[in-house]
């Protein structure tokens, strides 16, 4: 009777598994690493295969495996994917990777080996750049690209270019074999770099895109705060910073106090967000302007502390925060 009994759960338990392995299959159809249900990966293939027809290759002449897709969340608030797929053809193979976030392509990262089937002729690297963006404006359907494209049109070939329209700098770095285009936001004549849209084209063929135009805004561009007073207020508060140190050993720690300021090394104001406990650390998307102050110190101190770096809110004058600099390789 005991052996009936341990025959059944055993002969259940073989088809526990079975069943399992089957569901586990079928979530898995084009490859591994999956990370979302069969419709969404089969909507990532489809968009790998359209946007490998935007960068000109000929989809027809190469079977395509999804090799890998993650979803999730970017800076764990915007919905993101990741996609990684392979294009396979008897002359050559292309990987893809790309980011999507919200539904729009946010990164593209694309390596070939072999020879690349093409479904238009190879022309100049910028010939191609400009062929690529014209048709991603219409796959996207973001408005931005129009002001954008009217910029490279008196850009030479195979000239370096730097210009301003608006709140948007262009730069173009091109030589025989690379052309790299860079579009960045300005706000109050000063570059936001995070902000931006960037492709790279090698020997005639994309090999990497990025578009964070959309993704990041500015949520003040107020500056009360001059280089001179940012400058005053930075060593006002370092002179008074201090942190333990356990230079004395593991139990003995030391506070490190009455620092002196020697000068400033260096500053810089940008347009960053505020990660703290603030409101403003609920949007990590949203840019302040803010100034770095770097101020280096008489002496190293313990730790190898040669200096500090002290960030102050542009808009309200609040010191945000103060760190110190170390000195390596001693």
């Amino acid at each position: 009777m005991k052996r009936t009994v341990w025959a059944i759960l055993f002969a259940v338990i073989i088809v526990v598994c079975i069943l399992v392995f089957a569901v586990a299959m079928d979530r898995m159809p084009n490859g591994h690493n999956r990370g979302g249900n069969h419709a969404s990966e089969q909507a990532a293939l489809d968009k790998s295969l359209a946007i490998a027809e935007l960068m000109g290759v000929d989809t027809a002449k190469y079977s395509v495996t999804l090799d890998s897709y993650r979803q999730g969340l970017f800076l764990d608030v915007l919905p993101e994917e990741r996609v990684h797929c392979i294009f396979e053809s008897d002359e050559g193979n292309i990987t893809v990777s790309y980011s999507y976030i919200e539904g729009n392509l946010q990164s593209l990262t694309v390596n070939t080996e072999g020879q690349t089937q093409t479904n238009r002729p190879i022309t100049s690297n910028f010939e191609m750049a400009q062929d690529f963006l014209n048709k991603y404006q219409t796959f996207s359907g973001a408005s931005y690209y129009t002001k954008m494209l009217s910029m490279l049109k008196d850009v030479e070939p195979d000239k370096d270019t730097t210009k301003i329209s608006g709140n948007i700098e262009l730069r173009v770095t091109q030589d025989k074999s690379i052309t790299e285009i860079r579009w960045t936001y300005i706000e109050k004549d000063i570059a936001v770099p995070v902000k931006n849209v960037a492709l790279y084209f090698e020997q005639g063929f994309l090999k990497y895109f990025t578009d964070k135009w959309d993704i990041y805004k500015i949520g003040s561009n107020k500056i009360t705060l001059s280089e001179k007073e940012a400058v005053e207020i930075a060593i006002n508060h370092a002179k008074d910073y201090t942190w333990n140190t356990r230079s004395g050993g593991e139990n003995n720690q030391v506070k490190v106090t009455e620092l002196n300021i020697a000068g400033v090394i260096e500053t810089q104001l940008n347009f960053e967000n505020r990660q703290d406990n603030t409101k403003n650390s609920e949007d990590p998307f949203t840019l302040y302007p803010m100034w770095r102050v770097e101020l280096k110190l008489d002496k190293i101190y313990p730790d190898n502390v040669y200096g500090l770096e002290v960030t102050i809110n542009a808009d309200t004058k609040e010191v945000y925060t103060i760190q110190t600099m170390i000195q390596f390789g001693t």
